[in-house]
């Protein structure tokens, strides 16, 4: 059963120093877009696993349901 969390982005593209939370008033570094991060991991997980996955969530059950068919198929 694949349980995915209620999730929302929200990106503010008015610059607003008053609510810019560093003493500097300057936007932080890690203010990245989210979809970055996701490719990233998508990469590690193929990496290590040599399994392509194109959907997310890439959940515990997907995985090992994944490495469970890639076994099947090499043996």
């Amino acid at each position: 059963m694949d349980v995915e969390p209620d999730k929302e982005a929200l990106f503010n593209e008015v610059y607003d120093e008053e609510h810019v939370p560093n003493p500097m008033k300057v936007p932080g570094v890690g203010e990245t877009p989210i979809v970055p991060p996701m490719a990233a991991i998508s990469n590690a997980v193929e990496s290590a696993l040599g399994i392509r996955f194109s959907e997310l969530p890439m959940s515990p059950p997907r995985v090992l349901k994944a490495i469970d068919g890639a076994g099947r198929e090499e043996a």
